[in-house]
């Protein structure tokens, strides 16, 4: 093994000489304000230049010749944000490497790959150009021989009071469109079903980032590809527990660069914290489209303790009549009554709905219905109860649903509590944050 360490104080750049060390396929090379890991297939680009404490500057398909960050000014962010609310600016900021006051990094070479740490200490801050904190962020990056993923992890050591609420990492900016309009180029989003976004640079498609695990945001990765040339990268998160609460956003800047914020989720929202992410983030280069990104994802998730049992019609710990339902729709009754003038019927709606859709489609319905809430669907969360129709007109028409030879799901939305719902008082108490 070999290794080099290098302290960088605030302000000062990479010293030019150049280093390069190689094990296998897998290398690491410093030059100027540039460091490059990567392999045969795979190259990633970090760049210190204009104290940006270590922005991604490049990830390349090296069969192709395509790197995906094709606007290069916009890695100035850095390749983290730790992010805190700021009473004085009533909104949420970011702790970065940018411009902290000591960066270090070593590397090392093993047998079957390399591997680059970076630890900043004394994060400056988006809120005050002469704001730090007093935070230490480790980082790592590993590549091994011959294969297309990074592999990355990161910990946290707060000594300061502020609580951090997310840590986004790796930040990925600067990604934008690379075939022509019409053969486009496309975002994976495994959300309900599953999206499929086309061009969503030239759109300026968002999405707020759905949290994982949630009925939902039911896989932990999202993915983009080009189809000329065909190449493409996906995000994993292979939390083997899945349970540790993530999300990907997805944002751009006013020229419709996109920004993946691949979000985590501390377990307490406490000061001083001290966190290691307890699951590797993947990057992973592929040559395909959606279904390819899924099933190099697949390929992990059978492997886990949720899948073990088998698909849904091998598993012998599940009623018969989840492994007949063919189709599903959303059910909407009364839905916002008092707040809109759309008015979608009352309850006994919903056992003719199933018949309908059983006679047509000669298969067991899944009704997921809203509106039954004693508000009406998202208000006054989570003062459900009773059904606005009552228990007894609730219960019948959910008997008569499965007469008809449908089913029901309802869910009801409980990440929030509504200032004006019974009950807030007490909750108040228990809740994350109290805005």
């Amino acid at each position: 093994m070999r290794c080099l360490s290098v302290s960088l104080p605030i302000l000062m750049l990479i010293p030019p000489a150049v280093v390069s060390e190689m094990k296998g396929d897998a290398y690491v090379h410093f030059s100027g304000d540039f460091v490059r890991i990567g392999n045969r297939f795979i190259e990633l680009v970090i760049t210190f230049g204009n104290n940006t404490g270590g922005g991604i500057y490049g990830i390349i398909d090296k069969s192709t010749g395509v790197d995906f960050i094709r606007r290069k000014d916009a890695v100035g962010i850095g390749l983290f944000v730790l992010e805190y609310w700021s009473e004085e600016k009533g909104w949420y900021q970011g702790m970065l490497g940018r411009n902290a006051k000591k960066i270090t990094y070593i590397y090392r070479v093993w047998d079957d790959g390399v591997q680059l740490n970076i630890t900043w200490s004394g994060l400056s801050s988006t809120e005050a150009g002469d704001k730090y904190f007093d935070v230490t962020v480790s980082a790592s990056i590993y590549v091994p021989s011959g294969s297309k993923r990074f592999y990355w992890h990161i910990s946290v050591d707060s000594r300061d009071d502020t609580v951090i609420e997310r840590i986004h990492f790796p930040l990925i900016v600067g990604v934008s469109q690379i075939a022509d309009p019409e053969s486009g180029d496309y975002l994976v989003v495994p959300n309900n079903s599953g999206i499929l976004i086309k061009n969503p640079a030239i759109y300026k498609i968002g999405l707020g980032g759905v949290p994982y695990p949630s009925g939902f945001n039911n896989m932990q990765f999202i993915a983009y590809y080009t189809t000329k040339p065909s190449s493409g990268f996906i995000i994993m998160n292979l939390d083997q527990t899945g349970k540790h609460v993530k999300a990907f956003p997805i944002s751009y800047d006013t020229a419709g660069w996109l920004w993946f914020r691949n979000e985590h989720i501390p377990p307490d929202f406490k000061p001083r914290l001290k966190y290691t992410l307890p699951y590797p983030v993947v990057i992973e280069i592929f040559n395909g489209d959606w279904m390819d990104a899924a099933q190099i994802y697949k390929s992990w998730a059978v492997k886990q303790w949720w899948t073990s049992k088998g698909t849904v019609s091998e598993r012998d710990d599940l009623p018969e009549w989840i492994k007949k339902v063919g189709v599903a729709a959303d059910v909407l009754t009364r839905y916002w009554e008092r707040h809109s003038r759309v008015w979608n019927g009352p309850f006994s709606n919903v056992p003719r709905i199933a018949r309908a859709m059983s006679e047509y489609y000669g298969t067991t319905p899944l009704l997921m219905w809203r509106g039954w809430e004693k508000h009406g669907f998202g208000m006054a969360v989570p003062d459900y109860l009773p059904p606005t129709e009552g228990w007894r007109s609730f219960t019948e028409n959910v008997a008569a649903t499965h007469e008809k030879g449908g089913r029901i799901l309802v869910y009801p939305h409980l990440c929030t509590h509504s200032f004006n719902a019974t009950g807030w008082e007490k909750a108040r108490n228990y809740a994350p944050m109290d805005r």
